[in-house]
């Protein structure tokens, strides 16, 4: 994932208290966009796997609250179940972003 592409995961103000994230998605062009934002509670998300039209499901986002910003291996094991290329996760408070390859990570 490009580092623009990671640019534009960082978002203001989110939330503390709860994970959130959505699904990401790829253009016929390249151009990365958001599925619909999911919340979820302080140790989880569901993430609906939606995107625009004309564009394919590649990873996910989703916050770590109070947390890290290494995915854990749930993480790991649902985008690998879902066959997704990419899993990000932000801490919300310190803005901190890790996108990671899936293909590159060892299980």
């Amino acid at each position: 994932m490009s580092f623009r592409a990671r640019q534009r995961l960082r978002l203001a103000g989110l939330p503390t208290d709860k994970e959130i994230g959505k699904a990401l998605c790829k253009g016929p062009d390249g151009q990365i966009a958001g599925g619909p934002v999911a919340e979820g509670h302080m140790y989880g998300v569901t993430i609906p796997v939606s995107c625009p039209p004309g564009y394919n499901p590649v990873g996910t986002w989703h916050t770590h609250p109070g947390g890290v910003v290494e995915p854990s291996p749930e993480d790991w094991e649902m985008t690998r179940k879902l066959g997704f290329r990419y899993l990000c996760v932000t801490v919300p408070e310190t803005g901190q972003t890790q996108c990671l390859d899936a293909r590159r990570h060892r299980k």
